[in-house]
């Protein structure tokens, strides 16, 4: 096991470095997510749900662009114009993430949930073929996974202990492509089929409340692409696989505090002295905090980040 309070070699820094990292992103946006107004936290959430539902597709192989996703959404065209290779059907999967979000305990997600399934017409149209595999079941076996690393969890460690059991799990282990051969009376051919995907989308959806157990969020809110594939393959050593969920850790956070559309942040922030609602370009998400709880809180991210290595060393 990696002791990462010992930093006596390269490897063992950059893992610190790379954990130390994760901390800060989760720190800053849970910061951001307490400070939000009403009108932006209603747009965070509305983010936040069409996420999950990208991240889900996009983990099942489905290939479409965002502009596609809007128009799909919309009930205009398809999700893609090619061919399946055994990809779930779309609007199965769709459902399956937006039927667990609306009972989610964080009401504006909820809310949110409800307003997409309400204007995705493609989800009016019935739960698709019985012949492939519930995505329901994922989210039930990742449910359950979530439930046990929270009970066995004896510190933070950023759902490391959440990924570890997905990766010995049945449902989420990622399966190694193997060689088929087959005859045709003259010649013998060889070919690899595509190895099935593990459904990281539905851990994603319970990696929150792992961390809010551990005290890093307030609210147990979804994290799409926290758990990654790689991270979970039998394959890989322990540095790497640690490597490996840090940062995605790390850019899963990030994309949802920083996100933009076309160089405009999704933000808008109330002032705490004239109590008015201000909208901006150029908004902070720091909503509704004083000025004295603003400087706070950036001389702790100043502390931290002065205690992570900066040389790698």
């Amino acid at each position: 096991m990696i002791d990462l309070d010992r930093p006596d070699t390269a490897t063992t820094a950059e893992l610190r470095s790379a954990r130390d990292a994760a901390f800060t992103a989760l720190g800053r946006l849970d910061g951001a997510i307490a400070g939000l107004a009403p009108e932006a936290r209603g747009i965070f959430a509305a983010r936040l749900v069409t996420e999950c539902v990208v991240d889900a597709l996009r983990v099942e192989r489905h290939a479409f662009t965002d502009n596609r996703f809007a128009a799909w959404r919309a009930g205009v065209v398809t999700l893609s114009d090619e061919a399946t290779n055994r990809q779930r059907s779309p609007v199965r999967i769709a459902n399956a993430v937006i039927g667990e979000l609306v009972a989610h305990e964080w009401q504006p997600l909820a809310e949110a949930a409800e307003a997409f399934r309400t204007i995705a017409r493609p989800l009016r149209r019935g739960p698709g073929s019985n012949d492939e595999p519930d995505p329901v079941d994922d989210l039930w076996q990742a449910c359950e996974l979530a439930n046990e690393a929270t009970a066995s969890a004896s510190r933070s460690d950023l759902a490391l202990g959440y990924a570890d059991l997905a990766r010995r799990h049945a449902v989420f282990a990622p399966r190694e492509s193997q060689l088929r051969t087959f005859g045709d009376g003259v010649f013998r051919r060889a070919y690899e089929p595509t190895p099935s995907v593990p459904p990281t989308w539905a851990l994603g959806l319970y990696a929150g409340a792992i961390l809010k157990a551990d005290g890093l969020l307030r609210h147990a809110i979804p994290l799409p692409g926290t758990i990654v594939a790689h991270a979970l393959r039998p394959d890989v050593d322990e540095a790497e696989r640690h490597l490996a969920h840090y940062e995605a850790v790390e850019r899963a956070a990030r994309r949802l505090a920083t996100t933009t559309v076309s160089g405009i942040k999704l933000h808008s922030f109330r002032t705490n002295t004239t109590g008015e609602h201000v909208r901006s370009a150029q908004a902070t998400p720091w909503a509704g905090l004083s000025k004295a709880a603003l400087d706070e809180f950036d001389d702790a991210m100043l502390a931290l980040e002065k205690l992570m290595p900066k040389d790698g060393s």
